[in-house]
C-alpha cells in the first residue's frame, strides 16, 4: 500500500543486473520474476535477436504502473507475459509457435515455507534444425545422456569407413548448426546398423522358423491319439461315471493315477464327493433338528398344504390326513385381520421371505400364537416352486407379555386404568367427554392419618365410583396419580355429561367413606373438557384449575377463559417449538459489535429466531423463549443455537458473541456439549460467552470452573446488561470478565439522563482500571454514539449500525 520507489526499483535493477550477469542477450533465453499474486515484477527477454525485453515494473505517485528498462527508458506498454495461474509450478511446460518450440519451467520460490513469488524459464529451439538432423542422418536419431552428463546421438545405420566418414562430417556440421545456446553438450556417434542387411538375416531366421513349426506340428499330430484317447478321454469317462453315481445320491472315489491338470481335476472332484456327502448328511440332521425343535410346513404354489411335520400336527391338533391338501387358512384365527395374509401373501409371491407373529386356531376351537417365516424355495431358473413355513411357539411368551402389559396399564393401588391405558383408550374413540376429578384437602387426610390411610380411601373412593357407572358401559374410570380420578365417556351428549359429573360429586360429598372405621367426609373438585383428543386432558385440567381459583364444584373448559388462553398459548408454542426444531427453523440472527474508533465490524451477537412456517418471518424469543424452559425443548434450542453459530463463523475472521444464562452453565450436559463443539470447529479464540447479570449466583465455584475452562479454548467472557441489576463488581472480578456489556435502558438516557450518564462513567472508569473492554448495547442514533465516544466506550451495538440479520455480509 506504501510504496516506496527508491528501495524497490533499487531490488527490481539489482535482481535484473544479477539475470544479464547470468544469460546472454544471445541465448535465446526469457527470465521473468513475479510476486505471490502472479504479477510481473522483471524480466529478461531474449528469444529473438531483433526484439528483447529487460526491464522492471515501477509505479508513479498516482499508482500508475509502467516498464522501466534497464537503460533507465520509461515504457508505458508493459511486456505481455502469461499468468502465472495458467502454469503448473515446478513442471515443464512448451507451446510450438512459427516453427520454434518454446519451452518453459515454473518455480516457486519460498521464505520460511511461505511462497513469496515465482521465477519462470524459458527457451526455444528451431524445430527445422531437428527435421533437417533427422533427414540427413536418414534414419532416426536417439538423443541420450551418459554418467558424465554429456548427449550421444545413437543412430541406426551400419556402413563401411568411407561411408562413415561422409556420414560423420555432416553430422558434425549438424551438431555445429543445433548448438543453439552456450555450453551445449557435446554429440557422439556410438554405433550404426545397416537396415538391409539386418533385415535379409531377419527373413532367414523367419524361414527357418516356419519349417520348424511344420515340423512340430506333424509331429504332434502323430502323438495326438495316444495323448487324448490314452491320457485325457478315459479319465474324463471315469469322471462321468463319478457324476452320474452323486445323480443317484451315491458318493464314490473315483480311482487317480495321475499327476497331471487332469489328476488335479480327479483329486478335486474327488474332495467336492466328499464334501458333498457331508454336507447332505448333515442338511439330514439339520432337517431332523427342526423337525424336532419347529413347526414346520410346506405348501404348492395355491398355498395347500403338501407336508406338515409332527409338531404342526400336535400344536394344531390336526391328523396329517385332515390338513394336505387343504389351504392354510385351517388354522387361521378369526381375530387375526385379513390385511396381515394379504401383506404375507404378496411378500412370499414377489419371491421375498416374510416374517411375522400369528395367532392360529386349533381344531377344538382353542388358539396357539406362533414366529413364523415364510420362504419361497426357487429352483435354477429363479421360478418359485413351493413355499416353506417354519415356526416357533410362542404362545407362553405372549400371553406372559399380555399379563405384563396388563400390568404397566394398571393403577396397583385401586386396580384402575393409569396413565398410559388413558392415553391409548382416547385413540380408540375420536369423540370423547373427559372430566378430571381431585379430592380436596387430600394433603390433610394424609398429614393427619397418614399415606396408609390416604391410600384406602382412594381405593375406596375408587371402588365407589366405579359402582355409580356400573350400569353404563361407556364410562371408565382411571385413577392417574395421588388423589386424582379421570372419567371418560365415549359419544356422550355434553349436558348428560356434565350432569353425570354432578350426580358423583354430590353423591361422594354426602356419603361419608368408611375407612379403618373412620368416617370420612370427601369433596371433589371438577375439570370438564370435550375437546380433541391430543388436547381434552391437558384443557380440562385447566377447567380444574380454574374451579379451584373460582371456589366452584365443576367448570367447562371454554376458549373465553383468561387461564385457558395461557394454557393454551403456551401449549401452542410448545408445539410451535417443536415443529419449529424439527423443520430446522430455529436459526441464528446476528447484530454487528462495532469498534468506535475504526468504525469497523469486529464482532457479531449470535440471536435466536424462529423462522414462522405460515409466512417465513423471523419470530422474536420474546414469544416463545421463556415457555421454552418450562419444557424440554429449551436445551435442544440452546445447542442448535451453538451449533449452527459455530458452523457459520467456522471460516470467518470475526468474533461472536453467545448468550448463555447461570443454568445452562450449571447443566453438565450443555457443559459437555460446549466443550465438544469448541474442540470440532476449533473456533474459541473467536467466541465470546455472554453471561447475563445475577443477583445472586448458586455454585460460584462451578460457574467459575465453567469460565476457565472455556478460555483455555481461547474463548473471553462478557458480562450481558450489566448496571440495572445487582452490579456486584466483586461478582464481576471474580468471573474474569473481559468484556462488559452496559445495559440499554441506560444508554438509551445517556443524553438526556444526567444519572444514567454518571452510572455509565463509573461503569466505565472500573472496567479500564480492570483492563475490561466496554460494549454500549441501544445505540440508535447519531447523538448517542458520539456520547459514547466520549465516555471511551471501545464498542457499540444497536439499530444506529443494523437490526439483527440472518444473513451476514462478506
Amino acid at each position: 500500500k506504501e510504496y516506496v520507489k527508491d528501495v524497490f526499483d533499487y531490488e527490481k535493477r539489482y535482481l535484473l543486473q544479477s539475470i544479464v550477469q547470468w544469460i546472454q542477450k544471445n541465448n535465446h533465453y526469457s527470465v521473468s520474476l513475479f510476486n505471490s499474486q502472479g504479477e510481473l515484477i522483471a524480466i529478461h527477454r531474449a528469444l529473438t535477436a531483433t526484439k528483447s525485453d529487460i526491464g522492471y515494473i515501477s509505479y508513479k505517485q498516482d499508482g500508475t504502473k509502467y516498464f522501466q528498462t534497464l537503460e533507465d527508458q520509461e515504457l508505458q506498454t508493459i511486456p505481455y507475459v502469461k499468468n502465472i495461474e495458467q502454469t503448473k509450478n515446478n513442471t515443464f511446460d512448451y507451446v510450438f509457435i512459427n516453427g520454434w518450440y518454446f519451452i518453459k519451467y515454473t518455480q516457486g520460490v519460498y521464505l520460511d515455507n511461505e511462497n513469496i513469488g515465482f521465477v519462470r524459464v524459458s527457451f526455444k529451439i528451431d524445430s527445422a534444425v531437428l527435421q533437417e538432423l533427422n533427414t540427413q542422418l536418414k534414419t532416426k536419431a536417439i538423443l541420450v545422456v551418459n554418467d558424465q552428463n554429456k548427449a550421444h546421438l545413437i543412430v541406426e545405420n551400419e556402413m563401411g569407413r568411407e561411408d562413415y566418414l561422409e556420414y560423420q562430417k555432416s553430422y558434425e556440421a549438424l551438431i555445429k548448426k543445433v548448438s543453439l545456446i552456450d555450453q551445449a553438450p557435446s554429440l557422439q556417434a556410438i554405433f550404426m546398423l545397416n537396415k538391409e542387411k539386418y533385415a535379409e538375416q531377419l527373413n532367414s531366421i523367419y524361414t527357418q522358423m516356419i519349417v520348424e513349426w511344420i515340423l512340430i506340428f506333424i509331429a504332434t499330430l502323430f502323438l495326438s491319439y495316444y495323448f487324448i484317447r490314452k491320457m485325457i478321454f478315459q479319465p474324463l469317462e471315469d469322471l462321468q461315471s463319478g457324476i452320474k453315481s452323486i445323480k443317484k445320491h451315491k458318493y464314490v472315489q473315483v480311482k487317480n493315477n495321475k499327476n497331471d491338470e487332469i489328476g488335479k481335476v480327479i483329486v478335486e472332484f474327488n474332495n467336492i464327493s466328499n464334501e458333498l456327502e457331508q454336507n447332505i448328511t448333515f442338511l439330514n440332521n439339520y432337517k431332523t433338528l427342526m423337525d424336532e425343535s419347529s413347526i414346520v410346513t410346506k405348501s404348492d404354489l395355491k398355498g395347500n398344504i403338501i407336508y406338515a411335520n409332527d409338531n404342526f400336527l400336535q400344536i394344531s391338533g390336526y391328523t396329517k390326513s385332515e390338513v394336505i391338501g387343504k389351504p392354510h387358512s385351517i388354522v387361521r384365527h378369526p381375530e387375526m385381520p385379513k390385511s396381515l395374509f394379504q401383506d404375507m401373501w404378496e411378500t412370499i409371491q414377489a419371491k421375498k421371505t416374510w416374517h411375522g407373529i400369528v395367532k392360529n386356531r386349533k381344531k377344538d376351537g382353542g388358539y396357539y400364537w406362533i414366529d413364523e417365516t415364510i420362504q419361497p424355495n426357487l429352483n435354477s431358473k429363479g421360478e418359485i416352486v413351493e413355499y416353506m413355513a417354519i415356526r416357533h411357539n410362542i404362545t407362553e411368551v405372549i400371553d406372559q407379555r399380555d399379563k405384563l402389559d396388563e400390568l404397566l396399564h394398571t393403577d396397583q393401588l385401586t386396580g384402575l386404568g393409569n396413565r398410559l391405558k388413558l392415553n391409548l383408550a382416547l385413540k380408540e374413540h375420536e369423540k370423547n367427554a373427559l372430566a378430571v376429578l381431585n379430592v380436596d384437602n387430600f394433603r390433610q387426610v394424609n398429614d393427619f392419618y397418614g399415606h396408609h390411610f390416604g391410600d384406602k380411601l382412594i381405593k375406596e373412593l375408587g371402588s365407589l365410583i366405579s359402582a355409580l357407572i356400573h350400569h353404563d358401559d361407556d364410562y371408565v374410570l382411571y385413577h392417574l396419580q395421588g388423589d386424582e380420578f379421570v372419567l371418560i365417556c365415549k359419544e356422550c351428549d355434553p349436558m348428560s355429561f356434565e350432569e353425570k359429573i354432578q350426580n358423583i360429586l354430590r353423591y361422594v360429598e354426602h356419603d361419608n367413606i368408611n375407612v379403618e372405621k373412620e368416617q370420612i367426609t370427601v369433596k371433589f373438585t371438577a375439570g370438564i373438557s370435550f375437546e380433541s383428543n391430543e388436547t381434552i386432558l391437558q384443557t380440562a385440567d385447566m377447567a380444574l384449575q380454574i374451579a379451584r381459583k373460582t371456589n366452584k364444584d365443576i367448570v367447562k373448559y371454554e376458549e373465553k377463559n383468561s387461564l385457558n388462553q395461557e394454557y393454551a398459548n403456551n401449549i401452542l408454542w410448545a408445539k410451535k417449538i417443536k415443529e419449529a426444531i424439527e423443520d430446522r427453523r430455529v436459526v441464528p440472527f446476528f447484530q454487528p459489535i462495532v469498534n468506535n474508533e475504526t468504525h469497523n465490524y469486529d464482532k457479531y451477537e449470535a440471536l435466536i429466531r424462529i423462522i414462522d412456517k405460515e409466512d417465513g418471518k423471523p419470530v422474536s424469543p420474546f414469544f416463545f423463549l421463556e415457555i421454552a424452559k418450562k419444557t424440554k425443548y429449551y436445551n435442544i434450542l440452546t445447542k442448535v443455537m451453538i451449533d449452527r453459530t459455530f458452523q457459520i463463523f467456522e471460516h470467518r475472521t470475526e468474533e461472536v458473541s453467545l448468550n448463555v444464562t447461570i443454568e445452562d452453565i450449571l447443566n453438565k450436559e450443555l457443559q459437555g456439549y460446549i466443550f465438544e463443539l469448541l474442540q470440532k470447529y476449533n473456533i474459541g479464540h473467536r467466541v465470546v460467552f455472554e453471561i447475563v447479570e445475577s443477583e445472586s449466583i448458586e455454585n460460584f465455584s462451578e460457574v467459575v470452573s465453567f469460565i476457565q475452562s472455556v478460555k483455555a479454548f481461547g474463548c473471553k467472557i462478557a458480562i450481558d446488561d450489566f448496571g440495572t441489576g445487582y452490579s456486584n463488581f466483586e461478582y464481576l472480578m471474580q468471573l474474569q470478565a473481559d468484556y462488559i456489556k452496559i445495559d440499554g435502558s441506560m444508554i438509551k438516557q445517556i443524553c438526556t439522563n444526567e444519572n444514567s450518564k454518571m452510572v455509565v462513567e463509573t461503569i466505565v472508569s472500573f472496567a479500564k482500571k480492570m483492563k475490561m473492554k466496554t460494549i454500549a448495547e441501544f445505540v440508535e442514533d447519531e447523538q448517542i454514539l458520539n456520547e459514547v465516544k466520549a465516555l471511551g466506550i471501545e464498542y457499540s451495538q444497536g439499530y444506529h449500525f443494523s437490526p439483527p440479520k440472518q444473513q451476514l455480509e462478506d
